[in-house]
């Protein structure tokens, strides 16, 4: 059954929200940064470096590859979802133009827990946008405020609630409708909304952990013409003993449909109760062997076929970032470039502290250079790809920010432009102790 409508605030009862605003200040940061060597263009054309100008830095932010979206495209904005060291949610507006970052405060602060970075969903038909958070195993409910996208005020803060446990969210939307998907307990579960978040239905179940526990599952929504597919991955960590694969499907919001990549329907979200798929019914695209650990970074569809991006490693050995693409009959795979950086915080995954994510009819990548230090340079490359052949880099570019433990990519598509998130971790002890800043880049469509 339907929960209790929920009030939708109105211009005289919305509550201010905390901002920070930093109009001239966040260019002047910007352009100082530029100066100083702190983003510097290496290996590409001028041409290429105008091209892909710097956009921002939204600092004090981290995210989470189990939260989605994290960024929305709005007009001549674009939002963008983080928590903080303190443990507060936030979205933020950045204006590419000028440089601006206007930071709206949500929930919080409570305990620092980069797994609950804010998911976005935005509706050119509705004046405020939907932000979801959580906290991580620490209560049952997920939380959600609408923002006024104009005067950057927000409501009360809701809840739904889901029995278990409750945390990361990813927010899939199509026409009116949301799909929210969180992880509760050890089953992933889901709630639907057709009035933007005014009501939601029961929780039900998309994947059970009743024979593995502790999985992930990673939601990509599509864009343009394939907004109504998500590419699905379910995943293990890599310490899990008993399954290490990642399998995938093809959630279709239009029909609830949940499809592997030859047809075959495999589950429904119309299902009472919900489909409860477990790990063995998706398509298992990469299943390794012996001692090999794979961390996945992305999944997508490339030129339309499901495809994913991960990288692989056999104890300390240096991992490699690997690509599996469906050609139509079978998956095809590739291996180049390694993922080589200092080990952080999980001494058994000392290969991961780069990123990939799928960029248009490519990749992008991060690399660190000295591996051996705890700071250096981070170099960002794009690459296009010959599916199935191998990738050649076409541009690169250098964040020497002092001790990056970490930077992972981020991408989020518009009509016109791609948005890239460069997520810089200067401290990941663990993942309730980190320091990190967003670096906001935008790219032309293509």
């Amino acid at each position: 059954m339907p929960s209790t409508p929920l009030e939708r605030p109105s211009a005289a009862g919305r509550r201010t929200a905390v901002m920070t605003r930093g109009r001239a200040g966040v260019a002047l940061a910007a352009a100082l940064a530029l100066a100083a060597g702190l983003l510097a263009v290496a290996d590409a054309r001028p041409a290429e470096a105008a091209r892909h100008p710097a956009c921002a830095i939204v600092p004090d932010g981290i995210y989470s590859s189990w939260v989605n979206p994290l960024a929305a495209a709005d007009g001549g904005y674009w939002w963008i979802g983080s928590i903080s060291r303190d443990g507060t949610n936030a979205v933020s507006r950045v204006d590419c133009a000028t440089g601006v970052v206007d930071r709206v405060a949500l929930g919080g602060p409570e305990r620092a827990d980069d797994h609950n970075a804010t998911a976005i969903a935005i509706d050119p038909d509705e004046p405020q946008l939907l932000a979801v958070y959580s906290t991580h195993a620490a209560r049952t409910h997920a939380r959600f405020r609408w923002v006024d996208r104009q005067t950057l005020v927000a409501s009360e803060e809701q809840r739904i609630e889901f029995g278990a446990p409750t945390t990361y969210a990813q927010l899939l939307q199509t026409d009116d409708a949301l799909t929210l998907i969180v992880r509760a307990g050890q089953d992933w579960k889901y709630v639907r909304s057709t009035d933007w978040g005014a009501t939601w239905s029961e929780p039900a179940t998309l994947t059970s952990g009743e024979t593995v526990r502790g999985m992930y599952l990673l939601a990509r929504p599509g864009h343009a013409d394939d907004r109504h597919l998500v590419s699905l991955a379910h995943y293990a960590h890599p310490t899990a003993p008993d399954w290490r694969s990642v399998g995938t499907a093809t959630l279709d919001l239009s029909t609830g449909e949940i499809a592997l990549v030859d047809g075959t329907v495999i589950g429904s979200l119309d299902e009472p109760g919900g489909p409860a798929l477990l790990p063995g019914e998706f398509d298992q695209v990469v299943v390794p062997t012996g001692t090999t650990r794979v961390r996945l970074h992305d999944v997508g569809r490339v030129n339309g076929a499901p495809a994913v991006v991960y990288a692989a490693w056999k104890g300390t050995d240096t991992a490699h970032y690997r690509y599996k693409i469906w050609n139509g009959s079978r998956w095809t795979s590739g291996t180049w470039g390694q993922l080589t950086g200092r080990p952080f915080g999980y001494t058994y995954a000392t290969r991961y502290v780069g990123g990939a994510a799928f960029i248009d009819g490519g990749l992008i990548t991060s690399r660190q250079s000295p591996t051996t230090s705890t700071s250096g340079s981070w170099t960002i490359t794009y690459w296009r790809c010959t599916w199935g052949a191998g990738c050649r880099a076409t541009s690169t570019f250098t964040t020497t920010r002092s001790a990056g433990r970490m930077v992972r990519p981020y991408v989020v598509y518009s009509d016109t432009e791609r948005l890239v998130m460069i997520q810089q971790v200067s401290r990941y002890a663990w993942f309730t102790d980190y320091r990190a800043d967003l670096l906001v880049r935008t790219r032309p469509a293509g």
